[in-house]
């Protein structure tokens, strides 16, 4: 359900002066996606290409569920628990095809069309995984996931129909050692992956064919779930840290940031998503009395 909201945000202005190029950004809370969320610990949002859906994470509920924005309705659910009893529903990742990647926690990496009809399920323990938190895929018949326990980094694997080999032209055999906690990422126009080291406050940006590392952004405290729209700048949620949300620029600069209280936030920032355009930006806020609520913003 869609709801109205009477008491709008202030709207927030900042002047930025960014390259001697100045930018206003005045965000107005214009909706609210609601009581859609069955399970107390909403994570992980992902928007489709169109704009049209979002995709959202469902700890408990052991679920990725599909929101129909023109109605607020959930449309199409994926049950992990018809995949894998412990298959908590952490983060989703949409590919510019449409299709959908999320890890499984079990660990596992679960790829679905964008109906959420399984294509794959891919069983990652063998490799070393341990607790994968986010995936991503870069390129066709390629996924590359976070593992936040046991060595801790970023794994790239190669699709072959139902089964699944590291890429041994990624860093170490496939392995990337990264971090000390790392989170759902996101993926650059140029195909660089930028992940956030949850416990150690950076953003690091990690090159998709060789695993080269450089850091994005320092200083960034507790960078939860990454976003990232068409001119590169990033978004940033905080999970249980003050800002709930940083907006970074395709450089790594901070353009400006959004306490949990001018979000409408009561709980955590447990995740982000945004436009092509950057015009409308999705915070989840994880666990309300109504069970999630991804509060919508108009950036423009």
């Amino acid at each position: 359900m869609i709801k109205r909201n009477t008491l709008r945000l202030l709207a927030l202005a900042c002047v930025l002066v960014i390259a001697n190029t100045a930018f206003v950004f005045a965000w107005e809370h214009i909706d609210s996606v609601s009581n859609t969320f069955p399970g107390d610990s909403a994570r992980g949002l992902a928007l489709s290409s169109d704009s049209d859906y979002l995709y959202v994470g469902d700890l408990q509920g052991k679920a990725i569920y599909r929101i129909d924005l023109s109605t607020g309705q959930e449309d199409a659910r994926a049950d992990l628990r018809m995949l894998n009893s412990n298959a908590w529903g952490k983060a989703a990742f949409v590919t510019e095809n449409g299709d959908i990647w999320a890890p499984g926690t079990v660990p596992e990496v679960y790829h679905f069309n964008a109906d959420l009809e399984l294509i794959a399920q891919h069983k990652l323990g063998s490799f070393g995984v341990v607790d994968p938190e986010g995936a991503v895929s870069t390129e066709p018949n390629t996924f590359i996931v976070t593992d936040r326990k046991g060595s801790v980094g970023l794994y790239k694997f190669v699709v072959d129909g139902e089964n699944i080999e590291l890429d041994t032209d990624f860093g170490n055999a496939g392995f990337v050692s990264l971090g000390s906690d790392l989170r759902q990422p996101t993926v650059t126009s140029d195909g660089d992956v930028l992940v956030g080291d949850f416990t150690g406050n950076t953003i690091y940006r990690v090159d998709a064919q060789t695993g080269d590392v450089s850091v994005f952004a320092d200083n960034i405290a507790k960078p939860y779930h990454l976003a990232i729209d068409g001119s590169d700048n990033v978004y940033v949620v905080h999970y249980d840290s003050s800002p709930a949300l940083t907006v970074l620029s395709a450089d790594g600069n901070v353009i400006e940031t959004k306490t949990g209280h001018e979000l409408g936030l009561t709980t955590e920032a447990s995740g982000v998503a945004v436009s092509k355009d950057g015009s409308r930006v999705y915070v989840l806020d994880q666990r309300p009395s109504e069970g999630g609520t991804a509060h919508i913003f108009d950036t423009e």
